[in-house]
């Protein structure tokens, strides 16, 4: 689905002469256009309600053959050869790519994707896509019709499209998926690295960022967070590979004035903005901020108008997709505006399990203090704790070295420590900026939850230039031995690290056990009750319906109140239903789910009065059946009964 198309579209874009692109570039390029192509033929077919197997087969294959024939029938005119002349750091950085695809496939369980809550709504939105045939403007979820989302419409389009060729099954699936995004953002990285300018160190730019890194003696453990985002599959890998890629690409296109990649770039971009917003405007940012930088130091306006066209083509393209889409982006206001407090607590940090007051931001300049904003920003970007007087220190040395670096450095690598610095204050200044004008939880905090995710990137590429200015000075020979010797040493510090953690994949195993016994005892089409909230679930593993579970709308203040009002009715009921014995048939709900906690207590209840009865008992799940269950309705789209137990 991806590599057959991508590799066409590489071979077209970049030509057949090694001299148009390097290595990591076509990779990457082949990897998000591979993507790219696959998603957009089946957001087309989607689109006029024709999203079927035999349909999207036949499409991609057309879209792929024309691809191969118009790469190969292309003659490669005139090509500007970059200076490079580092074989061995390609030779290094791929057999590096190749050591990473080994161990995603032999050391990650996609079992461990079940240990995390918030996975599943990407799978159960592409699954109601493919059984509608259509993008739906609906989505059944908290047991109710809602307005579907599309934010987020080309990864549901492309998920869809994978579910009708592979099949239903979401484990084997997001297995699948993870290896490919996080390898694809591997290889991203490289390209990303490897355009602008760093020849040397590029393999080092995916290493530490794929995985936490273990310094020994001193115990340090940096970029701790990455053994558990890489550890299971979330829309945002996607987004990233894409995006990345297309970074990539779009560096390359300001360096080298390339038309075609710049245009490829952008729409790229808008492909990945509409897989996940967040890391696209991050990219965005990178390649602006690099061309403005190139353009300072070459003293020409070309290089920024460049970085501005590709940023403005990109938003051109995401609007045409989201403008297309049926259904509500989910984009909400950022204050107050909209939201009512819900028992006089805001209703965003509620949804998030955080007990926060409604007016918890009256009187305050801004919801998080700067200083807490600065250390907070610190601690992401390097992993490690400092007063915020002290990384502030260190981002003013930082600009101060950024000056000093471009003077030291040679050809458009003068630009990556100034376009470093300036990425690391945008993604500072636009948490600021969402905590000052923002009063609730979650848009006050966005910046930094979301934004400063990345804020390693700036400093990792900002290091990676000092470690080529050093290596510059020393004879060449002695240079690529102090490559190699450094890219080794990484790897050993990381690569032992790179799994899926253990804790993860015994969480999963113990919800696979809960999934089975729901699939054996459960009747398909019987609504749940479940004392759990779930995004997506038991929709994608056991096909029925639990009036808990649903995405998160933070975003859709009315809905965010009547979800909120649902979960604390469920509960309500849970701890005392007698005082609602009408609650079961109002939800038209048949069969009660209880996860250990308070299972026993609220199982007790239930059957003490007569609303339900025990049919299952283990460690794992107690289930009930409703005494009087209501009569089956059919399924909604998205929903198809399971009922075998979960391979793991």
């Amino acid at each position: 689905m991806v590599l057959v198309p991508g590799g066409g579209a590489s071979l077209l874009l970049h030509g057949r002469r090694p001299g148009n692109a390097d290595l990591p570039l076509r990779v990457a390029t082949a990897l998000a256009a591979g993507y790219a192509v696959a998603a957009l033929v089946a957001f087309a077919l989607a689109l006029g309600g024709w999203l079927t197997r035999p349909a999207f087969l036949v499409a991609l294959a057309a879209a792929s053959a024309t691809l191969w024939a118009a790469a190969l029938r292309r003659r490669s005119g005139h090509h500007r050869r970059l200076p490079d002349g580092h074989r061995m750091e390609l030779v290094a950085g791929g057999g590096l790519m190749v050591a990473i695809s080994v161990i995603l496939l032999l050391r990650f369980d996609p079992v461990a994707n079940l240990g995390s809550a918030g996975r599943w709504r990407y799978w159960a939105d592409a699954l109601e896509m493919a059984d509608a045939r259509r993008i739906p403007a609906h989505s059944f979820q908290w047991g109710m019709t809602v307005e579907a989302t599309h934010s987020k419409v080309i990864l549901n389009a492309f998920s869809a499209a994978l579910s009708l060729v592979a099949g239903r099954d979401v484990i084997p699936a997001y297995g699948a998926l993870l290896w490919l995004s996080v390898l694809g953002w591997g290889l991203a990285l490289w390209a990303l690295a490897w355009e602008l300018g760093l020849r040397r160190t590029a393999a080092l730019l995916p290493l530490v960022s794929l995985a936490a890194l273990h310094v020994p003696v001193v115990g340090w453990v940096l970029h701790e967070r990455a053994a558990s985002n890489q550890a299971v599959y979330q829309a945002e890998d996607v987004g990233r590979m894409v995006a990345t890629a297309a970074a990539a690409l779009g560096v390359h296109a300001i360096r080298t004035r390339a038309r075609p990649e710049a245009v490829v770039a952008a729409g790229v971009l808008g492909v990945a903005a509409a897989t996940h917003l967040i890391p696209t405007l991050v990219m965005v940012l990178l390649v602006t901020c690099f061309a403005v930088a190139l353009s300072l130091l070459e003293r020409r306006a070309a290089p920024a108008l460049w970085g501005v066209a590709v940023g403005g083509g990109a938003a051109l393209a995401t609007g045409v997709v989201w403008v297309l889409s049926p259904g509500t982006l989910g984009f909400g206001a950022g204050g107050a505006s909209g939201y009512r407090a819900f028992r006089g607590l805001d209703p965003t940090a509620l949804f998030d399990r955080t007990a926060r007051a409604f007016d918890y931001a009256e009187g305050r300049s801004f919801y998080v203090p700067l200083g807490d904003l600065v250390r907070d920003f610190g601690v992401q970007a390097t992993g490690l704790e400092m007063q915020w007087v002290v990384v502030a220190a260190l981002f003013v040395a930082a600009c101060l070295g950024a000056v000093w670096l471009a003077r030291r450095l040679d050809g458009d690598l003068r630009a990556v420590p100034l376009a470093s610095v300036a990425l690391a204050g945008l993604l500072f200044c636009a948490a600021a900026l969402f905590s000052h004008r923002g009063s609730l939880y979650i848009p006050a905090t966005f910046g930094q939850r979301r934004l400063f995710e990345y804020a390693d990137l700036p400093v990792l590429l900002y290091l990676s230039c000092l470690v080529e200015l050093a290596l510059s000075w020393l004879p060449r020979a002695a240079a690529r031995r102090a490559a190699i010797a450094a890219i080794a040493v990484a790897a050993a510090m990381t690569l032992p690290w790179l799994k899926a953690p253990d804790q993860m994949v015994r969480q999963g195993r113990a919800v696979a056990r809960v999934i089975s016994d729901v699939n054996t005892h459960v009747p398909c089409a019987q609504r749940l009750l479940v004392n759990r909230r779930t995004n997506g679930l038991f929709q994608t593993l056991t096909g029925r319906v639990s009036v808990t579970e649903g995405g998160a709308p933070y975003l859709r203040p009315a809905l965010l109140d009547q979800v909120l009002r649902r979960i604390s009715a469920a509960g309500r009921f849970l701890r005392a239903p007698v005082a609602d014995v009408g609650y079961l048939d109002r939800m038209g709900i048949g069969y009660v789910a209880l996860l250990p906690g308070e299972a026993a207590s609220s199982a007790d209840r239930l059957s003490d009065i007569g609303l339900a009865t025990v049919v299952f008992q283990s460690s794992s799940v107690t289930i009930l059946r409703v005494t009087t269950p209501p009569a089956e309705d059919p399924l909604p789209d998205g929903f198809h009964c399971v009922t075998k137990p979960v391979r793991v």
